[in-house]
């Protein structure tokens, strides 16, 4: 009898395949933002400035769990599927075993710095949490790696949707934060083992030994992912770290809250940039002139949206902020305000960055990483005990300003006047249509100046004919021809 599952054959579109972790992904993603906003409401921004804190510290130690296997694996499974079996019990053990002893190492970290032991029980609930997503995305890699990506979906959908509903119905019973936190613990059980499950199925029957030869042969080979997951994750978290170091919990909150609304949206750049890619990386050596074409239109389109959400997060961020999170995150407001630039430089690295990848660069992107990660670091031990959220906000736009100048003029290089001359009529279209929408806050509520403003940039977009329908269709094309990504690992 055919597994009503099966899916990842050759008569499976790539299309079909995509529109299944897209679909799992806006699902997940808009479950976990309501779950993050009752959140807020409940445990104020004292609490979820501890819980950010907690999965934000906890990550860096999960690092170890990860290992950078989630892509070695698809890569190896890919190549050949008969490995499945024989190496599903080896990474299984590996991972649980690293997770162990650095569930150990945190706890003893924690304990010497002084923290309290409210903030160790968040701590472990947060690692127990991720390290569970970690070997359950493990176990989607198996799956991803031959085509079965509505299993894999499906599974990290579950996941997300026991947080959401468990988590809900236990905020809206009036349960506290260390037992809220146990549903992320328990949606990462399910997640194992709904993996586990789905792999057996797949693949057949595992070779139940251990193998510590093939674990340090797998570790070895996952080294640079290593570096590349580790250099992200400082990245990402140094700045909710450092600030409830030298702030406190509160104004970790509010920072949060504020970060949550810029980064939530980023996932549609992310998400284009992986459909393109594929394109991007055959025309290298295929057709350098699709290669330019396909570029320039992706670039167009991200910097036109990348713009259209800053200038409304600068014109009505504020208002968006108490809506969503209530009065006492009003500080936010004008967080997220200073933050809209950096909104639209993240949607601008995403095809830069890709252009790049293409073009086989990644050592020089390693060290752009690097660097930006280094002066991140400096900046936020200069920064935070001073000005706290805001001098974390002027570090993440000073050291990502500055690796999108670097990308952008090594783009150059290689893909001359990628916005053909039409550059500074845009700029000059966004600065029209944030005077409008600044002009119309005080006349009208925040959603109807961040109205007004967006139909003002949308129209002269248009009407200047910076972005031709026809090339939103182009892209649109090109994007279904690409194939299908996979979206990063969530985290708390």
């Amino acid at each position: 009898m055919s597994d009503p599952f099966d899916s990842g054959g050759p008569s499976e579109g790539l299309i079909n395949r995509a529109s299944w972790l897209l679909t799992g992904r806006i699902i997940g993603d808009l479950g976990l933002f309501v779950y993050y906003l009752l959140l807020a409401r409940r445990f104020g921004a004292s609490g979820i400035g501890d819980y950010s804190f907690a999965f934000a510290f906890a990550s860096f130690f999960t690092l170890g769990v990860d290992f950078g296997l989630r892509n070695l694996l698809t890569r190896r499974i890919a190549r050949s599927h008969k490995e499945a079996s024989r190496i599903a019990v080896t990474v299984l053990g590996t991972q649980l075993g690293f997770s162990v002893g650095l569930l150990v190492v945190l706890c003893a970290v924690a304990i010497l710095v002084g923290y309290s032991s409210i903030l160790v029980g968040y701590l472990v609930l947060a690692f127990l949490a991720l390290a569970l997503q970690i070997i359950g995305t493990s176990f989607a890699a198996f799956l991803e790696a031959v085509g079965d990506m509505r299993r894999s979906a499906l599974a990290a959908l579950a996941h997300k949707s026991v947080i959401v509903v468990v988590g809900i119905a236990m905020v809206l019973g009036g349960a506290g934060l260390a037992l809220v936190m146990t549903a992320q613990v328990a949606a990462g059980l399910l997640y194992v083992a709904v993996g586990l499950r789905w792999t057996w199925r797949r693949f057949g029957p595992f070779d139940l030994a251990f193998r510590p030869a093939l674990a340090g042969a797998l570790l070895k080979m996952a080294l640079p992912f290593l570096a590349t997951a580790a250099l992200w994750e400082i990245y990402s978290r140094v700045d909710i770290v450092m600030l409830h170091l030298f702030r406190g919990d509160a104004e970790t909150g509010l920072y949060a809250a504020a970060y949550k609304i810029i980064s939530a949206p980023h996932f549609v750049a992310q998400l284009i940039g992986v459909a393109v890619f594929p394109t991007l990386a055959r025309a290298v050596n295929e057709d350098r002139p699709e290669l330019e074409r396909v570029f320039r239109e992706t670039l167009r389109a991200l910097s036109v949206l990348g713009l259209l959400g800053g200038l409304l997060l600068f014109v009505a961020g504020d208002g968006l902020v108490v809506t969503l999170f209530g009065s006492e995150f009003a500080p936010s407001g004008r967080i997220v305000r200073l933050m809209a630039p950096l909104f639209v430089i993240q949607f601008l690295m995403v095809p830069l960055w890709r252009l790049l990848l293409a073009m086989d660069r990644e050592r020089t992107l390693v060290m752009l990483r690097l660097g930006s990660v280094g002066l991140n670091v400096a900046l936020n031990f200069l920064l935070i005990p001073r000005y706290g959220p805001m001098g974390a906000v002027a570090t993440s736009l000073i050291s990502e300003g500055l690796t999108a100048v670097a990308q952008f003029a090594l783009c150059l290089r290689i893909v001359p006047r990628p916005y053909m001359g039409r550059g500074i009529a845009l700029l000059t279209v966004f600065g029209a249509a944030t005077a409008i929408g600044m002009l119309a806050r005080p006349l009208l509520p925040w959603g109807g100046a961040a109205a007004v403003a967006g139909v003002t940039f949308t129209a002269l977009v248009f009407a200047a004919r910076l972005v031709h329908p026809t090339e939103v269709g182009q892209l649109l094309r090109d994007a279904r021809l690409s194939g299908s990504g996979r979206p990063g690992r969530e985290q708390g």
